[in-house]
């Protein structure tokens, strides 16, 4: 009989495990656009003293959301003194309507007592909410990042300069964002074929830029180009590569 009921317990548990997993965001599918999170001074003192900043696609065909909702839930300690700001209430709403191939920016506030120790590391799963028709409740990243607070070699504000200003999706077929924190310094846009025929021209009012520049590729036949992004006298190149 022992032996029945083991059998019967092992046939039945996977079942019960299973649909009590959390619901992963990756799959609906939603994407965490760049690796690199950034953590920062905030750039609205009211807000919070601190804050995390990353980018999420909406990489569904069809269905958008409505005021999605983002947190951070850190799986190590935060630093003594360091509490998420009430201006997000745990949850922090990072769009209004957030469209099927949307790229949208999240910022999450902490406030802060004191000072963060030298090269205090924290890891945290990313959880996003309102996501409904498609889920009830929330979801979560697959990936567990880890951040260092503030390095000892670089200061707490440095970011890799490779990652200041990105591309996403590359490859691509209908859009493209530029993304990152140097986007608020872009005042124009090149697009160039591979025998560098300047094809489009953007112009931008560059200041304090926040959100995404989106370029339309609907009109763009398959093959590799080139986007020239002009921040005051600096000239950046990245490769695209369209495909329909």
């Amino acid at each position: 009989m022992n032996k029945f009921i083991f059998a019967l317990l092992s046939l039945l548990l996977p079942a019960f495990s299973s649909s009590a997993q959390t619901p992963r965001c990756d799959t609906l599918p939603l994407a965490i656009v760049n690796s690199n999170i950034l953590f920062t001074t905030s750039d609205w003192s009211s807000f919070g003293d601190y804050m995390f900043t990353f980018y999420i696609a909406n990489n569904h065909a069809t269905q958008g959301f409505a005021y999605p909702q983002a947190k951070i839930d850190p799986l190590t300690p935060l630093p003594s003194g360091m509490t998420v700001s009430s201006i997000n209430s745990t949850w922090a709403v990072f769009a209004s309507a957030w469209n099927p191939g949307d790229v949208t920016e999240v910022k999450i506030y902490y406030d802060m007592v004191g000072s963060i120790p030298v090269d205090y590391t924290v890891s945290f799963n990313i959880w996003i909410n309102n996501l409904q028709p498609l889920l009830s409740d929330s979801c979560a990243f697959d990936s567990l990042y880890t951040i260092n607070l503030n390095p000892s070699t670089a200061g707490l504000l440095t970011e890799n300069v490779e990652s200041r200003i990105s591309v996403f999706p590359n490859p691509a077929n209908r859009a493209i964002h530029v993304i990152g924190t140097g986007i608020k310094n872009i005042h124009s846009i090149e697009v160039l074929n591979y025998l560098g025929e300047k094809i489009m021209t953007e112009n931008f009012n560059a200041q304090n830029r926040i959100e995404p520049i989106r370029i339309d590729l609907e009109n763009f036949q398959p093959g590799i180009y080139f986007l020239s992004l002009y921040e005051n006298d600096l000239q950046l190149i990245k490769k695209i590569v369209v495909v329909k």
